[in-house]
C-alpha cells in the first residue's frame, strides 16, 4: 500500500512522507542524535561553532528539513529526466529509507547539507545530454561542486565523476572543463581572499587536511550482527538492482542509456571518494545514498508482483527503525 502511494503522482505523500521523517528524527532526540562538529570546511565550520552553537533541537529540525527537501528533490530530478519509466514519488521514499538504514547516521553532519548539491549536480550531469549550451551547463556544475566544497571538502572529487560524464554525453572539448574549473575556482578565489583579509590564510592548510583519510570509528562491536544484517540486505538489494538495470540497458534508448551511464560513474566515483575519505564514522556511508536511489528505484519500480515491492520497502525499513533498540 505505501510503496503503491509513492509509485504514483498522488499529493497525500507530501503529508505522509514529512511525518514519517519527522517522527524518526524526534526519535532520535531521546536515543543518539548528535551533531558532528570535528569536520573542517569554511561555511558548515562557520555554521556551527560561530553562529547557532550546537542545539540538538535546532538541529534536529533542520536535519529533517533537508532530508525531507532532498527527497523530494531527488524524486523531481529524476521526473524530470525520466529516468524511470514511470512517475511518481518512489525515489524519494527509497531515498528516506535509504539515509535511515545507515546506523548512527541520524544526526546533522557536513554530508547531510552537501547531499543537496550532490543531487542538484546530479541534474546538471543530466541536463548535459544534448545541451545547445554546454559551457555554460559546465560552468554551473564547478560552481556547484565549489560550493558543496565549503560544507565538505571531500565534494570536490565529483569534478572527477564531471570529466568522465561530460566526455561520455558530449563530444570531447577542453573548453567544457576549463569551463567547469574557472566556475569551481572563482568560488574558492573568493574564500582564499576571505581568509586573506582576515589574516587566517593559514587556515587553508589545515582545511585541505580534511579531504585525507583519519582513523576512528563510531561502530559498536556488540551490534556487528546487525550491521552484518543491514549491509548484507542493502548491498544484495543493491546487486540485484543494477544487475537488472545492467541486463536491460540496451532495451533502453539511446538516453536512457546516455542516462545510465550518467548513473554508473556517478556512482562509482561516489563509491570511491567513500572509500577515500571513510574513517570509521559510519555517518560517511549517507555518500551513498543518492547513487543507492537511482539503482534501487530502477528495479523496484519495475517489480510486476505489488506485494514484493511492499515487503522489500517495510524490510528495509523495519531494519532501519530497529536501530534506535539496540
Amino acid at each position: 500500500m505505501l510503496v503503491r502511494i509513492f509509485k504514483a503522482t498522488q499529493p497525500i505523500v507530501y503529508i505522509i512522507l514529512p511525518i514519517l521523517l519527522l517522527a524518526v528524527w524526534a526519535s532520535s532526540l531521546f536515543f543518539q542524535f548528535e551533531v558532528i562538529t570535528d569536520q573542517v570546511s569554511p561555511l558548515y565550520d562557520l555554521f556551527i561553532n560561530r553562529l547557532t552553537g550546537a542545539n540538538r533541537y535546532f538541529y534536529c529540525f533542520l536535519a529533517f528539513l533537508l532530508v525531507a527537501f532532498q527527497a523530494f528533490y531527488v524524486a523531481y530530478v529524476i521526473d524530470k529526466h525520466e529516468i524511470l519509466s514511470k512517475r511518481g514519488y518512489l525515489a524519494a521514499l527509497i531515498y528516506a529509507v535509504v539515509i535511515f538504514i545507515v546506523p548512527h547516521s541520524i544526526l546533522f553532519h557536513p554530508i547531510l547539507i552537501a547531499n543537496t548539491f550532490f543531487i542538484w549536480l546530479l541534474d546538471k550531469f543530466f541536463n548535459l545530454y544534448k545541451t545547445q549550451n554546454p559551457l555554460a551547463e559546465c560552468f554551473d556544475v564547478g560552481l556547484i561542486c565549489a560550493l558543496a566544497t565549503l560544507f565538505y571538502l571531500p565534494a570536490v572529487y565529483m569534478l572527477i565523476a564531471f570529466i568522465i560524464i561530460v566526455n561520455v554525453l558530449l563530444p570531447f572539448s577542453w573548453r567544457n572543463i576549463v569551463s567547469a574549473l574557472l566556475g569551481f575556482l572563482s568560488i574558492w578565489l573568493l574564500v582564499w581572499l576571505g581568509y586573506y583579509l582576515t589574516d587566517n590564510a593559514d587556515h587553508l592548510n589545515l582545511l585541505m587536511g580534511s579531504i585525507g583519510v583519519t582513523v576512528g570509528s563510531d561502530f559498536i562491536i556488540e551490534n556487528i550482527i546487525y550491521y552484518a544484517i543491514v549491509f548484507s540486505a542493502i548491498l544484495i538489494v543493491f546487486g540485484i538492482s543494477l544487475s537488472d538495470m545492467i541486463l536491460s540497458h540496451y532495451k533502453n534508448t539511446s538516453r536512457l542509456r546516455r542516462f545510465n551511464q550518467v548513473t554508473w560513474i556517478y556512482a562509482l566515483l561516489t563509491f570511491i571518494m567513500t572509500a577515500i575519505i571513510f574513517n570509521g564514522r559510519a555517518y560517511q556511508l549517507t555518500l551513498l545514498s543518492i547513487p543507492f536511489t537511482l539503482i534501487i528505484c530502477h528495479w523496484i519500480i519495475k517489480l510486476k508482483k505489488r506485494a514484493m515491492d511492499e515487503i522489500i520497502v517495510f524490510l528495509l525499513l523495519a531494519l532501519a527503525l530497529y536501530q534506535f533498540f539496540i
